[in-house]
């Protein structure tokens, strides 16, 4: 079972580790475009976190920045770990 989301989350991290990050950016893409409700409240964020380090990956640095960006504007007060993964997402 799973969500659509989940599906392309799922299929978007598959795609880091066969090292296709192109791939894995229109996943994440599309996955943060989808309009299902997020079952998990720092979902919108990892998933900017996880496309700005595959957008880096891709070589695509100015879609890496503006994905740090936006997670970084989602990362919750309590949550300071995410703000600074969103900090360092684009190093390499």
């Amino acid at each position: 079972g799973g969500t659509a989301r989940e599906w392309a989350l799922r299929a978007a991290a598959s795609s880091v580790r066969r090292l296709a990050p192109e791939e894995a950016e229109q996943l994440y893409r599309a996955a943060l475009e989808l309009p299902d409700p997020w079952t998990d409240g720092d979902g919108p964020c990892r998933t900017r976190l996880d496309l700005a380090r595959a957008c880096a990956l891709a070589g695509d640095l100015d879609g890496a920045v503006a994905a740090a960006v936006g997670a970084a504007d989602l990362a919750r007060p309590d949550r300071p770990d995410l703000l600074a993964e969103a900090a360092l997402a684009v190093e390499p």
